[in-house]
């Protein structure tokens, strides 16, 4: 009788174990989301937090195991950002001055690759795609303390056109567009070649 209970009390605890798992597993994006803000989450790739999605016919759901890893490099990549504030004496510098030195960080350390989109990838490599780049900056403007967006939409260029990402950022309480990849600087209208932007993170 003894050994009974015990099996009953060992199938019991795997399948709660089993039950939890599968609940963590799929915890429903639009009950997560809310939370990113507030979270280590903000410090990960914009792809990379996208990449954690899965579709499950009408409904987004985690994958647990993605999001661990997400949040490890989501780690690094904040403690990267503060020791590149500190390297170039960020803070010294009025917002528009720090802005302006995060650009030209970026431009001049960074090279285009098509092949590296992630903001883990890029720190590592030197070389970063135009998702890449808005995530630098990004991460650079936020551990600076600069209010910045990452905007993803769409350009035509008039010889090709295709989704592409860049960032908005906030100076004496007005937004300007900004481009690392393109090399457009601070624009109060957005240009020509950039539309239909689809998010905004």
């Amino acid at each position: 009788m003894r050994i009974k209970l015990r099996t009953l009390v060992i199938v019991w605890v795997l399948l709660f174990a089993l039950t939890l798992w599968a609940f963590v597993d799929s915890l429903s994006a639009s009950i997560t989301r809310p939370l990113i803000p507030k979270s280590e989450l903000k410090w990960s790739s914009y792809h990379a937090y996208h990449s954690l999605l899965y579709w499950d016919g009408d409904k987004v759901t985690y994958s647990a195991k993605k999001l661990r890893i997400t949040l490890k490099a989501c780690i690094g990549n904040k403690k990267w950002a503060k020791k590149m504030v500190k390297k170039l004496h960020l803070m010294r510098y009025p917002v528009k001055k720090r802005v302006a030195k995060i650009y030209e960080y970026i431009i001049d350390e960074y090279e285009y690759d098509s092949d590296y989109e992630w903001l883990e990838q890029a720190r590592k490599k030197g070389r970063a795609n135009c998702s890449a780049f808005a995530d630098l900056f990004y991460a650079l403007c936020k551990a600076s303390k600069v209010p910045v967006r990452y905007i993803m939409g769409w350009t035509n260029d008039g010889e090709s056109q295709g989704w592409h990402c860049w960032n908005r950022v906030k100076i004496k309480k007005k937004w300007y567009w900004i481009d690392c990849t393109w090399g457009h600087w601070l624009s109060r209208k957005l240009w020509r070649t950039h539309s239909r932007i689809i998010e905004e993170w």
